[in-house]
């Protein structure tokens, strides 16, 4: 005769289940729109390896806005609501990064959000937390202090596109590792906490351009 199991003690002999996050995204990309292959190469082949690399720890993907938002009037409030449902934003960084409105508008934005995320995760889990990463592709000499003074810096300014891709590419791999890393455990301090960090996001709006922001063209989107 076997043996019969109380299914009243069956969770808890089979698995710890924790819902998960409400997070749509692993990260939003923030960059200047590039014209030419050097920094198109550099965001795809940077998509790509933190997709292949955050595989192994998430379901969810990189938000990147060239293909992720259709054309038409909402375009900033799907930006704002992609950003503030990503566990963090990476910043590609190079000198007209702080000559283009959008950009500085959606940094703002994330400063903002990482503000919500310190106050409801609280002063002994929220310190040292930071949820912008600085990835540095050109202007290495020059990065303002705001972008340095991420806890997460990586510097990709030796890249060229006659390199192999940043996913095969031994100069780069443990600086993904790294950034792929430190998603994973923004995303697991909210799971382990179980904080919803996405509730304000529905109505969550990208900040206006800083004052002394360059003008552009309403129709210029980056």
């Amino acid at each position: 005769m076997h043996p019969t199991l109380d299914l009243k003690y069956a969770p808890s002999l089979f698995f710890s289940w924790r819902p998960d996050v409400a997070f749509k995204h692993a990260c939003f990309i923030s960059y200047c729109r590039p014209q030419h292959e050097l920094l198109k190469g550099f965001v795809g082949q940077l998509k790509r390896a933190l997709d292949a690399e955050l595989e192994s720890y998430l379901d969810e993907k990189v938000f990147i806005d060239d293909t992720d938002v259709g054309p038409g009037d909402k375009h900033a409030e799907v930006l704002a609501r992609a950003i503030c449902e990503s566990v963090c934003m990476v910043v590609v960084w190079s000198p007209r990064y702080d000559r283009h409105p959008y950009c500085l508008r959606e940094f703002e934005a994330m400063r903002l959000v990482e503000e919500r995320r310190r106050l409801l995760l609280g002063p002994g889990r929220a310190h040292g937390r930071g949820f912008i990463i600085s990835v540095i592709v050109r202007g290495a000499d020059a990065v303002p202090e705001r972008i340095k003074q991420q806890d997460t810096y990586c510097d990709f300014s030796t890249f060229t596109l006659a390199m192999p891709d940043i996913i095969r590419n031994p100069e780069y791999v443990n600086s993904v590792k790294a950034i792929a890393a430190k998603i994973n455990s923004l995303y697991n301090l909210f799971q382990s906490s179980n904080l919803d960090p996405c509730v304000p996001c529905l109505d969550f709006r990208l900040p206006p351009p800083p004052p002394s922001a360059p003008y552009e063209p309403s129709f210029v989107n980056r």
